[in-house]
């Protein structure tokens, strides 16, 4: 705020206020009095608004800006004592503040500068040499190097916290790239158990590494220098010892760690006998040589015991293990090994060429110690690819295991300190270790969940709805469900229409269904429903709600319904939100009926009992109608009972009666289940094609049957009775409304629902097969003796076809509207059919287009098919021939730009985008011409003024041009499920800084991908959201929450501005004016600037930018240069495009 008071020359009134006038003021006080109260009022708007809603209820009442500003700094100051007390919490942070040992040098400083920042606001402030000498003083250990080397060679006094900065940030890379060239000898220096710790003498046989340390002692070492783990460069070596133990190294020094005292030994426990007073290494209970309690590998001077070890054949490498300090997991290659996997796990192992092999799963591998015991070695990679098996010794020590060197043998034990792993050095240097892995294979697993079960048996209802049905007692019978984290499969493929008729209580929201024949039906259907229902309530039909199909509209429909009194409402023409209740009903049945036909895979002759089962389904299914209530029971009054249910298609062994069998003859048959009747089910045999309804019956819900074996199932069916749906007869309602909704067109709409009896007697034809032609020696040998190449898709010439930028377009759009010109626009239809080929391109005879007597022979292409990838370069050659002989010049510049002139010196500028063309012109009868010369050539389509072009709305008014994208950015939000979110007012918010990685989860990429790639094309006409978009563009790889975050905070800002565009309008300065800007070091990843330019014509703009520079830049002058000439580049294009174009 102060900023902007010091640009509109405001500060002073706001900090001092504005006098009062004298009596005896002359006129200049006056005039200089009003002048101070126009500042006053126009610094009190500012404020205004730059405050939230919550905020300007502190200050409404405030009638100055001093009194306003006054408020706020008391509000986030505070006063005096407040501030003070503030002041000295952030001096406290200061002074306790030091860089993490998991944090980089760019967010330290961040960190510093951030809270110094804090602190000037309250009015104390800290030099540069001070910051410079805080952040110096507060560095990990691992950068005591190159802190000694800037303390002497600069003048801290003269450096400034960017340099400091670049100078820290290229020490941290050289450091990381050191340790990713020699991971194995980082990973050895600072993990390596030590064995025997006495003294400063065992730090070179334990990996201590000679060079500088630091301190006056380790741990237990009371001499000069450092013990063992301190040798070598510092770094996040020096930090930790094997056992976990912090290095309080103080001071600096040089030492060889020979310490002048000695460590009590008393505290100390010895893991191998577990007595105190000394260690395992001086143990005298110890054998010499250790057994592995899990493995160890054998070799030719020694015969250890093996207790996990199966093989010594070294030819043999099935069971081999390799331990690997480079490898970040367990890897295996034999998916045979894993006793579970989650094959839903993916990811990529990268070798030393950079050269990537699939992860395809991770799971656990089951081994076989030698006494019997089973064992588990967890989090293993699945690698296909993988020929060779690999331990990670470094997966291993986040395990809490210790590995000991020494005589040329890998030891590992566990957290217990026990030796489970003994391998010698092989010799090519590698330690390998063989593993029995047992292999099992599961014959047969069944998983029970009551859950599932009844989501089938309700035809796939949601759980939403299974769970409301048992938490409030809807039903009897129906246990408590839960629901699961999978998807069911044949939910998600149910996704096609049927054929059926429905009568839906408007208050009760019962159902009632009919299968038809023919249309005609409908009446004499509605006559029987009609009977039923005032029959079983004892109230009359009052209104009958349908659409306006002819089989509604007739006039024997309209004369029943008026003789009978029923008031018939028809819905309008193509609103079928009308009549919503009956729509979405049909929906939600058809969504049943492919669900449960997809289940068990049963045939689509079967979709008519699967609607009448739907039907009876939801009858006792909830609704939003009522709380906590069925529409059975709504309608009858009596609580349904759901014991019964059974899933849909499930095989079923119904009861023989005695009376029709023989003593031999079995006492049950096998069939499927079609349906409820009452007091029974209805079951259908596939054997004799019948359809029997019984008592008794066994259901076997898991089972289905095997149709794809099935040989009597055909396309013809017989004509089977659906019994209808049970009802009961008290009514709970005197005012019905019944409502029959429109049909769903059946692909064969019959009644017809089971199979017939015998083959069908369709005369079947075998498949023709197409022979391909077989090129001989003879055929693929030239004249010359040279050999023919044949290619299916060679590319013989370019293929590529220009398009015209969106740059261009809105030049255009801007030309039109400072001339006060109108654009019309052209479609042509079936534009790539248009283009002549001049490949040779050859086709197949297409079925029912073949010869007679040439079946061999192929056609050969004169013009291009869709498809084909010569068709984009075809047709454009094409257009671009007939525009130069109708006049056009084509654009040097922009290759899909036209322009023409006549001898009165008037212009027609076209614009082409493949198949669709805008043109503008000063003269009418210019464009009249070109239109009847398009339409002349090609068949094309006139759409007059241009209104909508490559998703922008295009609003042609008196005043100028408006274009936007209110209907893409509606559709945008709602896609993404953001069209009920809360506006925001910026798309970004300040300051927002992002990294590639972080602490938060990771999002899903495709998710991001789609979102970020719809935000990028809503930039044709929102330039205020391109810095947002280019800002999360960065991390479409890897995204992750806080990007995701910072995307839908531009979904925010959309919610509030998606009907925001840019209006071209005529203007006395029609100048090309540019405006260039650039960051510095914005991007915190890889310190690269951002490039920001736009381009105005007239009075808005037509072209903008907002793009990372591919060089990082030293200095913000040189940040500053690249965007310049970025922009220097765009404007020599755009100024050519209008002088070459827009000037005779």
């Amino acid at each position: 705020m102060r900023v902007l008071f010091d640009y509109h020359e405001l500060l002073g009134v706001v900090e001092t206020g504005v006098a009062e006038l004298a009596e005896n003021a002359n006129d200049a006080q006056k005039h200089a009095h009003r002048e101070s109260k126009k500042k006053d009022k126009k610094a009190l708007y500012f404020i205004h608004q730059g405050v939230n809603d919550e905020v300007f209820e502190k200050i409404q009442d405030a009638t100055t800006s001093k009194q306003a500003w006054d408020i706020l700094m008391t509000a986030y100051k505070g006063a005096e004592k407040v501030k003070k007390i503030k002041l000295q919490t952030l001096r406290r942070q200061y002074e306790l503040l030091e860089m993490e040992s998991s944090e980089t040098t760019a967010t330290y400083v961040s960190r510093v500068l951030a809270l110094t920042n804090k602190i000037k606001i309250y009015g104390e402030e800290y030099t540069e040499q001070t910051k410079v000498e805080k952040i110096l003083r507060t560095l990990t250990p691992k950068f005591e190097h190159i802190v000694a080397a800037i303390e002497e060679a600069h003048d801290l006094s003269q450096m400034t916290v960017e340099e400091l900065s670049g100078s820290l940030e290229a020490y941290e890379q050289r450091m990381n790239e050191k340790r990713i060239e020699k991971p194995i000898e980082q990973a050895f220096q600072s993990q390596v158990s030590i064995k025997g710790n006495q003294g400063g003498e065992t730090s070179q046989k334990h990996g201590g590494s000679r060079g500088r340390g630091r301190g006056r002692g380790f741990y237990f070492n009371k001499g000069r220098g450092d013990h063992n783990n301190n040798y070598g460069v510092g770094g996040d070596d020096q930090e930790k010892s094997n056992f976990g133990h912090r290095q309080n190294a103080r001071g600096r020094g040089r030492g060889r760690g020979r310490g002048r005292g000695r460590y009590d030994k008393s505290h100390v426990e010895c893991y191998s006998c577990h007595k105190r007073g000394h260690y395992s290494s001086e143990c005298r209970y110890k054998e010499n040589d250790q057994k592995a309690h899990y493995v160890q590998e054998e070799d030719d001077s020694e015969d250890h015991a093996l207790l996990m070890v199966t093989s010594t054949n070294e030819a043999s490498n099935y069971h081999t293990w390799f331990l690997d300090t480079g490898c970040t997991n367990h890897m295996c290659g034999k998916k045979e090994f894993f006793v579970d996997l989650d094959e839903s796990y993916r990811s990529k192992v990268k070798f030393a060429d950079e050269s990537t092999v699939p992860v395809m799963g991770k799971g656990r591998i089951l081994i076989k110690l030698k006494n019997g015991d089973h064992n588990y070695i967890s989090d293993v990679f699945y690698v296909p690819d993988m020929k060779s098996n690999l331990l990670s010794l470094g997966q291993l020590l986040e395990r809490g295991y210790n590995m000991l060197l020494r005589d040329n043998q890998l030891s590992i034990f566990d957290v217990k300190g026990t030796l489970i792993l003994k391998a010698p050095l092989s010799k090519n240097r590698m330690f390998r270790v063989d593993i029995a892995s047992e292999v099992y294979t599961c014959l047969s697993a069944v998983l029970k969940d009551d859950s599932w079960l009844w989501h089938l048996r309700f035809g796939h209802l949601n759980f939403r709805s299974l769970k409301l049905l048992a938490q409030e007692n809807m039903v009897k019978g129906l246990p408590s469900i839960n629901h699961p984290e999978q998807l069911c499969e044949a939910c998600t493929l149910g996704k096609h229409s049927r054929y059926f008729l429905t009568f839906i209580d408007d208050f009760t929201r019962k159902i009632w269904v009919y299968l038809l024949q023919n249309k005609s039906e409908v009446l004499s259907c509605f006559k029987k429903f009609k009977a039923h229902v005032e029959r079983q309530s004892g109230h009359c039909i009052q209104i009958l709600r349908t659409d306006g199909g002819g089989e509604y509209t007739s006039n024997e429909f309209h004369g029943y319904c008026g003789e009978q009194g029923i008031q018939h409402q028809v819905t309008c023409p193509y609103t079928p939100q009308h009549n919503g209740v009956a729509e979405r009903k049909n929906k939600t049945i058809m969504d049943m009926v492919r669900s449960i036909l997809k289940a068990k895979g049963m045939p689509n002759s079967f979709w008519g009992e699967v609607v009448s089962c739907s039907v009876y389904l939801l009858n006792r299914s909830p609704t939003r109608s009522f709380q906590n209530v069925t529409p059975i029971e709504a309608w009858s009054g009596f609580k349904p009972s759901v014991k019964h249910l059974k899933v849909f298609g499930s095989i079923a062994f119904a009861h023989v009666p005695a009376q029709t069998r023989t003593k031999l003859d079995d006492r049950g048959e096998k069939t499927i289940f079609v349906g409820y009747t009452r007091g029974g089910f209805k079951l259908f045999n596939p054997v004799t094609n019948k359809v029997i309804v019984s008592r008794d019956v066994t259901f076997a819900e898991d089972e289905a049957w095997r149709w794809d074996l099935d040989t009597n199932n055909d396309s013809q069916r017989q004509s089977v009775t659906i019994l209808e749906e049970d009802s009961q007869v008290t009514a709970t309602n005197t005012n019905e409304e019944a409502a029959a909704p429109s049909y769903t067109t059946p692909e064969n709409p019959m009644t017809q629902t089971l199979p017939e009896v015998g083959r069908s007697r369709r005369q079947r034809q075998p498949p023709v097969t197409l022979q391909d032609y077989e090129v001989t020696s003879d055929d693929a040998i030239d004249d010359d003796g040279n050999l023919v190449h044949f290619a299916m898709f060679a590319d013989l010439e370019p293929v590529f076809s220009p398009v015209a930028r969106m740059e261009t377009i809105r030049f255009i759009i801007a030309w039109a509207a400072q001339n006060q010109w109108k654009i019309n626009q052209m479609d042509v239809k079936s534009a790539f059919l248009n283009g002549p080929l001049e490949e040779e391109v050859f086709v197949r005879q297409p079925p029912g287009f073949v010869k007679e007597g040439s079946e061999d022979k192929v056609y050969r292409l004169k013009k291009a098919l869709y498809g084909l990838k010569q068709a984009p370069r075809a047709w454009n050659k094409r257009i671009d021939s007939f525009f130069v002989k109708a006049g056009f010049k084509k654009c040097p510049s922009e290759h899909a730009l036209y322009v023409k002139f006549n001898e009165s010196g008037d212009i027609l500028i076209l614009c082409l985008y493949v198949d669709d063309l805008i043109f503008t012109s000063n003269s009418t009868r210019m464009i009249e011409d070109f239109k009847r010369s398009m339409m002349h050539e090609f068949e094309m389509t006139d759409l007059g003024l241009m209104s909508y072009f490559l998703g922008i709305e295009v609003m042609q008014r008196e005043d100028g041009i408006f274009i936007c994208q209110k209907r893409y950015a509606s559709e945008l939000l709602r896609r993404f499920h953001m069209h009920n979110c809360n506006p925001a007012r910026t798309p970004v918010e300040v300051g927002t800084k992002l990294f590639k990685e972080g602490d938060d989860v990771r999002v899903n990429p495709t998710f991001f991908k789609q979102l970020v790639g719809s935000l990028r094309y809503l930039t044709c006409t929102r330039p205020d959201i391109s810095y947002g978009v280019g800002l999360i563009n960065k991390f479409m790889e890897s995204p992750r929450q806080s990007h995701l975050q910072v995307a839908k905070r531009i979904m925010r800002y959309l919610k509030g501005t998606f009907d925001h565009g840019l209006f071209y309008s005529s203007s006395s300065n029609c100048a090309l004016v540019g405006y260039s800007d650039s960051d510095w070091g914005g991007d915190l990843d890889d310190r690269k600037s951002t490039t920001g330019y736009c381009f105005n014509f007239g009075s808005t703009a037509c072209s903008w930018s907002s793009k990372k520079q591919s060089i990082v830049a030293l200095s913000t002058c040189e940040a500053e240069y690249v965007a310049v000439a970025s922009s220097a580049c765009q404007a020599i294009w755009l100024q050519s495009l209008k002088n070459q174009n827009f000037q005779d």
